[in-house]
């Protein structure tokens, strides 16, 4: 594999495992700024019902993408699969104490899981202070379902060295941007394939997670019935259409699509901005990045906009790309 130039820090490779495609970025840099040194995206070619465990073929075209476009080292970066994981607010010891709060939070959310605490692993962080006791968010991770997505990259001779949380992996991407406002309510929005995650910040700090049951397969399968493209020629379909894309049948249908798929998000995120305003009253409200699928199409972005009256950032303005968010987001770890 191709070695950076020695005067910068390489990254981990992040690696983001979507069930339709495998995204992998390696930046340079420190991690208060660091741009992409290498990225690819390739199709997922084994069956996508499942997150955990990657098809053989999809690891070996991996490996095989990591070579040909030269990636630098063995090290990777992963998100926590998000349906292995369970989020949980707890209450948390005083900030200011010493008090073993990891331990405190693995050993509360066993009990609430019910479940031996050496079953799962936690990520666990303080939130916000509201002027009472100190509370927190622990997500807790299935033990048995990350070791498996880990041996299967281990199994081609990769070495897991970080595994992080969706939530944080995007807002380490759009860092800067978030703290441009830092007293301000945020919200990360990544698009992606069956599933939306959106994510509310204040100070950079992640303060609520809420997955969407939508995503852009809808579109993809109805752009596919309508046409003899798979899902990989449909994403790259969606990338090459302009904004300002002529009136033709096809065009048509993706722009009434990405409209409607704006307009139930925009709705959900709705309901989560406002439980989170309510919890931080003092808040103002800030502004929306999107990230993942259509994240730069005027349709998605317009209905955030009609919908929820907040500024709205499309892909561009991260240091992400094109659906490459979650993984710079990842490969940023550089205490990995």
């Amino acid at each position: 594999m191709k070695r950076p130039p020695s005067s910068r820090r390489v990254s981990p490779i992040g690696l983001d495992l979507s069930p339709a495609e495998i995204r992998m970025v390696q930046v340079i840099g420190t991690p208060d700024q660091f741009e992409i040194f290498r990225s690819a995206v390739i199709p997922r070619r084994g069956p996508i019902e499942s997150w955990t465990k990657l098809a053989s073929i999809d690891v070996e075209a991996l490996a095989g993408t990591l070579f040909r476009r030269g990636f630098s080292g063995d090290r990777v970066t992963i998100a926590a699969p998000r349906e292995a994981c369970s989020t949980h607010l707890i209450d948390l010891p005083s900030r200011d104490g010493k008090a073993p709060v990891d331990a405190i939070a693995k050993a509360e959310v066993g009990r609430a899981k019910r479940c031996d605490p050496s079953s799962f692993e936690l990520a666990a962080w303080y939130l916000p202070s509201r002027g009472r006791g100190e509370q927190g968010v622990a997500v807790a991770c299935d033990r048995t379902q990350l070791e498996s997505r880990i041996a299967s990259l281990e199994a081609i001779g990769l070495r897991v060295v970080g595994v992080d949380l969706a939530e944080w992996g995007l807002c380490r991407t759009f860092g800067p941007l978030l703290a441009a406002e830092p007293e301000s309510v945020h919200a990360v929005v990544q698009v992606g394939w069956s599933s939306t995650i959106g994510v509310l910040t204040i100070g950079g700090q992640v303060v609520y997670t809420r997955q969407f049951s939508r995503g852009i397969s809808d579109l993809f399968e109805r752009l596919c019935g309508r046409t003899t493209l798979s899902s990989s020629d449909a994403a790259a379909f969606l990338d090459a259409m302009p904004n300002d894309a002529d009136g033709s049948a096809g065009d048509l249908m993706v722009r009434r699509s990405l409209a409607s798929l704006g307009k139930d998000l925009a709705a959900e995120l709705d309901t989560a901005v406002t439980y989170v305003t309510h919890m931080y009253r003092s808040a103002p409200v800030g502004s929306i990045f999107l990230a993942g699928y259509g994240a730069d199409r005027a349709e998605l972005a317009g209905e955030f906009d009609r919908v929820m009256g907040m500024p709205v950032h499309w892909a561009e303005a991260s240091r992400g790309g094109r659906r490459l968010e979650l993984a710079t987001g990842l490969a940023g770890r550089f205490d990995a």
